[in-house]
């Protein structure tokens, strides 16, 4: 039995549907994109609808301080731009 498809709604949309893929009428080329690897986007007149992603949802939330070590910050990283100038500075009264 293939793993579930999980259809995606579009984004903005804080719900999830499980659906076993023997319940819906997936034509096989399409299940076998999926099985291999492959996102299928789906559209209802040129506009996106949903997303089929293959295998199944993360097993856990990956931990903070995952790359702990593997980068340093730049002790300027908060300091202004030159070349951006004052775009961003409040506006003077």
């Amino acid at each position: 039995m293939p793993n579930p498809i999980y259809v995606l709604p579009s984004p903005k949309v804080p719900s999830m549907l499980t659906i076993d893929a023997q319940e819906i009428a997936i034509p096989p080329r399409i299940l076998s994109s999926i099985q291999a690897g492959e996102a299928i986007f789906i559209e209802l007149e040129h506009q996106p609808l949903a997303i089929l992603l293959p295998g199944g949802l993360p097993a856990a939330p990956r931990p903070a301080g995952l790359c702990k070590g593997e980068f340093t910050v730049p002790d300027d990283f908060n300091e202004p731009l030159e070349d951006w100038g004052d775009l961003f500075a409040p506006a003077s009264p």
